[in-house]
């Protein structure tokens, strides 16, 4: 985790991400199936077209052993390799500008000696997904070289410590034994009972769960269980050194989903998928207990020109102009490709980035990312690794993940 402090408190807040941004400007970037989507009941946000061309359009604003005692447990970052169309500005419209700093403010900003750092304003960095190979259309691939085909994939930026590695602690004895997440600062149950529940008697299972020498554990949030998915692994997508004996079934999460009254938010532990399910369905609950982590809050900003978004909770800079649709592998080299907003280091997000973006108390959209359509889907850099033919994606309607043929086209929005 990491803090920023300033001048005024809205505006500080603004003015420190700002920063960030433009301390990247002009930056060029760090060298270096068709089977069908599991888990039934899953909503399907697929994109299929693939009549749209392959060549790049212009951008378009459309608004691990553990022990009994302590043991520290650290994600694993690096690559496993087993052995250019421009896009034209004038093409681009910015809509909302209300909330915009202009040029001229910015450069009043730059030369501000008075700007230091809020202790109350935290940010926290996206975990890395656990991805440490690389994928082409189809199968896995040695990880390529910076402007090839396929370069810019979530392994290949997790590598080059764009993300945060998982970092858990595990601490009690076998029975009531808890897993700390030193990065959110989450405590975890690790030992399950296997027992199942309808949502409201999970919520209430961890209410009243007394385990490991403490009482207030609860059910989770949707924003604190999609943490715990290894997007490395499969059957079951979790690090079992660190949470064995896991199901690869559905858990519950304590958030309700917003489109449809009788169902939840849940996410299967078999591929990692995050989606809404029944709440009368019997599944499983791993408690929690901690500070509930926050949403993202955005600001605005123009910088040579565009319109650069700025994730106040995670530090990460967007574009908030967006690509039409696109293949996957085309997906890639456009935000490898693109310079904009006087930044060249733009990447397409991996899942966790772009999960980020989601705000599940809203729908249509399911964000307040400033211009996000009602419902789209957006690629991610992250393939499927038992589907290896397809790649993560979120709907920008419901906040639905799910996987996408890499031939399919639907849209990229980039990230620094």
């Amino acid at each position: 985790m990491c803090r920023f402090n300033a001048l005024p408190p809205q505006t500080t807040l603004i003015l420190a991400m700002l920063m960030l941004a433009l301390s990247g400007c002009n930056n060029g970037k760090t060298s270096s199936d068709n089977e069908q989507v599991p888990d039934d009941g899953a909503t399907d946000n697929t994109v299929t077209d693939e009549t749209t061309d392959d060549a790049l359009p212009d951008m378009t604003d459309q608004s691990d052993q553990t022990n009994d005692d302590s043991a520290a447990v650290t994600g694993d970052d690096i690559v496993e390799t087993d052995d250019d169309p421009m896009v034209d500005d004038d093409s681009a419209v910015v809509a909302d500008d209300s909330l915009l700093l202009d040029e001229d403010a910015t450069d009043d900003l730059l030369t501000d000696d008075g700007f230091s750092v809020d202790e109350d304003v935290v940010t926290m960095a996206v975990l890395c997904t656990g991805q440490t190979k690389c994928y082409d259309g189809s199968a896995e691939m040695i990880c390529p070289a910076e402007g090839n085909a396929f370069y810019g994939q979530d392994a290949q930026y997790a590598a080059l410590g764009k993300c945060a590695p998982r970092n858990y602690t595990v601490s009690g004895s076998d029975g009531s034994d808890i897993v700390t997440d030193e990065m959110t600062g989450l405590i975890w149950q690790r030992t399950l009972t296997g027992s199942t529940y309808q949502w409201q008697g999970a919520i209430d299972h961890c209410a009243d769960l007394t385990y490991g020498g403490y009482d207030d554990w609860r059910l989770p949030t949707r924003k604190e269980l999609a943490t715990l998915p290894d997007y490395g692994r499969y059957d079951p997508a979790i690090n079992t050194a660190v949470f064995p004996d896991t199901s690869t079934g559905l858990f519950w999460s304590s958030s309700p989903y917003v489109s449809l009254v009788s169902e939840a938010w849940s996410v299967s532990f078999s591929s990692g998928m995050v989606t809404d399910f029944s709440k009368e369905v019997a599944s499983h609950a791993r408690c929690v207990r901690g500070e509930v982590l926050s949403g993202s809050v955005f600001a605005e900003a123009t910088v040579a020109g565009k319109v650069i978004v700025i994730d106040t909770f995670t530090g990460l800079i967007w574009t908030k102009e967006y690509s039409a649709p696109l293949t996957w592998q085309n997906a890639l080299n456009y935000c490898e490709s693109l310079d904009y907003g006087g930044s060249a280091d733009w990447r397409l997000p991996n899942i966790e980035e772009s999960r980020s973006l989601i705000d599940d108390t809203l729908k249509l959209p399911a964000s307040s990312f400033p211009g996000m359509p009602v419902a789209q889907t957006f690629w991610s850099s992250s393939s499927n690794v038992n589907l290896t033919g397809h790649a993560w994606v979120v709907s920008s309607g419901d906040g639905n993940m799910s996987i996408s043929p890499k031939s399919s086209t639907t849209y990229a929005r980039c990230v620094r």
